[in-house]
């Protein structure tokens, strides 16, 4: 799951957002996930954030809630 247009930095978030993922005007991605919670979560939420990536969600029709619905398998 490594990708040489993949970036991941641990920041200080709030406790409500878990991680998220950026697409800079290069085609880089940054994966930001939230120093304030676990290594077990922290992993959850990067794998998370790569299907984001792998499955072109930038590209997509969909707003980010409806992508989070089918992410999540409540379509």
């Amino acid at each position: 799951m490594m990708r040489a247009d993949v970036n991941t930095l641990l920041v200080d978030l709030p406790g409500t957002i878990k991680a998220f993922v950026a697409k800079d005007t290069d085609d880089f991605y940054t994966i930001y996930l939230n120093s304030r919670l676990s290594h077990e979560q922290n992993i959850v939420s990067f794998i998370h954030e790569m299907e984001h990536i792998e499955n072109d969600d930038f590209y997509s029709d969909l707003t980010a809630d409806q992508i989070e619905r089918v992410r999540h398998g409540k379509q």
